[in-house]
């Protein structure tokens, strides 16, 4: 959860100052009914476990309903099993389109199936798999990668 609260935190302008992280790199591209972005700079790999984890968000052109109002924008900590082929939906927080009105929900430890062509199954592709998704864009930062896939977002 605190990956999540500094990001979103960060997406909103209220997070300041240098830290000892590396720098963003955000990549992002329209998905069906939106955009999907990660954070290269935070995939985590655990040699140990075969899992791998990132930060991403999700746009979505047309507000979702959720259990404390429509939101717009969701950050996710996921955590895949490359050679499982599950993922694990961590601590999520809830934006509208405004980015504002925050809604947190805590993660599941269970592991859900990925589903082909589901914006997961295209995330692990990207991540595990070493995959390359076209029309991708980047941005150095979560604002300007929000801004970005506002634009490219499709319908």
């Amino acid at each position: 959860m605190h990956k999540t609260i500094l990001a979103a935190a960060a997406a909103l302008g209220l997070a300041a100052g240098a830290s000892a992280q590396p720098p963003e790199r955000w990549l992002y591209a329209g998905m069906q009914g939106g955009a999907m972005g990660w954070d290269a700079s935070t995939v985590k790999r655990d040699p140990e476990t075969g899992t791998l984890s990132a930060m991403r968000f999700f746009y979505f052109s047309q507000p979702q309903d959720g259990k404390k109002g429509d939101f717009s924008w969701v950050f996710q900590d996921i955590e895949f099993d490359c050679s499982a082929n599950t993922f694990r939906l961590m601590d999520a927080a809830f934006f509208n389109k405004n980015r504002r009105g925050r809604a947190d929900e805590r993660g599941s430890d269970k592991a859900l199936p990925l589903h082909e062509n589901s914006p997961e199954w295209v995330l692990k592709k990207v991540l595990c798999d070493k995959a390359v998704l076209s029309g991708t864009a980047q941005a150095t930062n979560m604002a300007d990668a929000m801004d970005g896939a506002e634009k490219i977002a499709l319908p």
